[in-house]
């Protein structure tokens, strides 16, 4: 999600494209929804709301990930022609590999308390139960990150219920460990993306 009425991160680099008039192609990027705001990292302001409408006005072609994409640049006012063309991901050819029976892969990790019950670590001890759980059954849990940022829960849990952990790689190594998963429980949005591009059965949690 690179777009948003915040004022920071990409929408400052765009600022500048759009200043120099260097042509510009918006394609299945998310836009963060109005009401939606990371701790310290700016705020949604008019100015700011009018940034991102001169952006996204100025492109040559605006395709979106999906309807409150949409919906939040309608609220800042573009009026410009925007498609939905979904999470560009998801077209990602990938080789089909054999599943390893009983092997579940749990993904979760840090998003600064900006979540439904307002704790990360609330949520890393219902996963520390998912997965006691799980061993306690007969499946082999594995832990995976999709985002660096997650690796440092990922492997504080790893090491305390002694499961392997494999920490974020690029895109193919990604989906070469996971392509082994029987069953993927995940928190973060690209590791069910990653799962459907698997065909991998998926719980997604909610957050």
């Amino acid at each position: 999600t690179l777009l948003s009425a915040w004022g920071w991160g990409w929408v400052r680099t765009l600022e500048k494209v759009v200043e120099r008039n260097i042509p510009l192609v918006i394609f299945g990027t998310g836009v963060q929804p109005l009401d939606f705001h990371w701790k310290g990292m700016g705020r949604v302001t008019e100015k700011n709301k009018k940034l991102l409408k001169r952006i996204v006005e100025k492109a040559e072609l605006v395709g979106v990930r999906g309807p409150q994409s949409l919906k939040t640049l309608r609220e800042v006012g573009c009026e410009n022609r925007i498609e939905i063309v979904g999470d560009l991901s998801l077209s990602y050819p990938v080789r089909r590999i054999k599943k390893s029976e009983g092997l579940i892969g749990i993904n979760f990790g840090k998003t600064n308390n900006v979540l439904f019950g307002n704790s990360d670590r609330k949520v890393f001890e219902e996963v520390r139960k998912i997965c006691l759980y799980l061993k306690e059954n007969g499946f082999e849990v594995r832990l995976f990150s999709v985002w660096i940022e997650d690796n440092a829960l990922q492997r504080e849990l790893s090491k305390s219920l002694e499961l392997k952990f494999e920490k974020f790689r690029k895109v193919d190594g990604t989906l070469n460990f996971m392509g082994k998963f029987e069953v993927v429980v995940g928190e973060k949005l690209h590791s069910i993306i990653f799962s459907s591009i698997l065909s991998i059965p998926f719980f997604s949690l909610a957050y």
